[in-house]
């Protein structure tokens, strides 16, 4: 269980702290920027090095707040991420390490999920630039250099329903998300 608790803070690393460039960090946007309601239950599969782990994420979007609960295998919380007011707060639970960034969640959920144009508007004025230069492919620069990119099944389609792959380049790591199963399935 440690192995997997220490590959969920690999897997997330992206502090806060200015990467590598002089370029100031990327900030999660407002919850309100999504523009809807949302709540989803997803299944991620996240690899960094010769590490793998599965997790179950429920996100949970208004216009006042994001929130994102992450169950291990056996149904356990390992940490709860609460975005509201420009606030961050996480609830870890014990042997979770603090190498887990929820500022880097908020962050690879938005890239992925939220409208271009919101990302776009976010990220003005900055070195970041997001844009979707072929159907069911996002990319994510910094100063004209590559960060992340995230691969859609279904282009055109509802994204939150259908399976998407992420990497990132610049912490080395990749996520494959798909929505988790319901009763009815």
């Amino acid at each position: 269980m440690l192995a997997t608790l220490m590959l969920c803070g690999c897997a997330t690393l992206g502090s806060s702290a200015t990467p590598p460039g002089n370029s100031a960090p990327l900030q999660p946007l407002s919850a309100a920027s999504l523009g809807q309601t949302r709540s989803a239950v997803q299944v991620v599969r996240a690899a960094f090095g010769k590490q793998e782990v599965t997790m179950q994420f429920a996100v949970d979007v208004s216009p006042e707040r994001m929130r994102v609960i992450a169950l291990n295998a056996l149904g356990l919380r390992l940490f709860s991420i609460s975005a509201e007011n420009g606030k961050t707060t996480v609830e870890r639970a014990p042997g979770v390490p603090e190498q887990v960034q929820p500022e880097q969640i908020l962050r690879d959920i938005q890239f992925c999920y939220w409208p271009i144009a919101a990302l776009q508007a976010g990220m003005k004025g900055t070195p970041w630039e997001v844009t979707e230069p072929f159907a069911g492919t996002r990319r994510l620069k910094r100063d004209g250099r590559l960060i992340a990119e995230v691969h859609y099944a279904q282009s055109g389609k509802d994204l939150w329903r259908g399976h998407l792959w992420l990497s990132n380049f610049e912490y080395g790591y990749s996520l494959a998300v798909d929505p988790a199963p319901t009763d009815s399935e």
